[in-house]
């Protein structure tokens, strides 16, 4: 068998296990969790010669709870609210930010006037020709499975 064609076979096995692995999860879970001990966090629920495997405890929200929706709602409502009363005042302070961001554009172009000259850039030519010189194209294979 050529290399090629192990490396595909062992690829298409990789896939099936993690295919598997995702099937066996939910039951692995619930497993873990019958053998958890009480206030356990991070805990070392199996351990075997080959590894051990930990149970950890991610903090997850489902957002499909009427209170939580409710909430939100109230508090973009009150975002909104209070953007239409100020709304003078924002505009002044969003144009007051694109002034100060031209500033800061202008001084910025200022700098690098300051950083550039005619030998900085026939230094920089002269890198990437030679960078390119020292390139060379360096193989990859890419498996796409059926």
């Amino acid at each position: 068998m050529s290399y090629l064609e192990e490396l595909l076979s062992l690829k298409v096995q990789i896939k099936n296990l993690e295919e598997q692995i995702s099937l066996m999860m939910p039951d692995a879970i619930i497993e873990a969790l019958e053998n958890l001990g009480e206030e356990q966090k991070n805990s070392v629920i199996h351990e075997s010669p080959q590894g051990k495997v930990v149970i950890r405890f991610h903090k997850k929200v489902d957002h499909d709870y009427p209170d939580l929706e409710k909430l939100k709602k109230l508090i973009q409502d009150e975002k909104d609210l209070l953007a239409n009363r100020h709304a003078a005042i924002l505009n002044s302070h969003s144009d007051r930010i694109a002034q100060l961001q031209e500033q800061i554009q202008l001084l910025r172009s200022k700098q690098e006037a300051l950083i550039a000259s005619e030998q900085l850039d026939i230094l920089l030519r002269e890198y990437q020709e030679l960078k390119q010189n020292f390139q060379y194209l360096n193989p990859v294979l890419a498996f796409y499975l059926k």
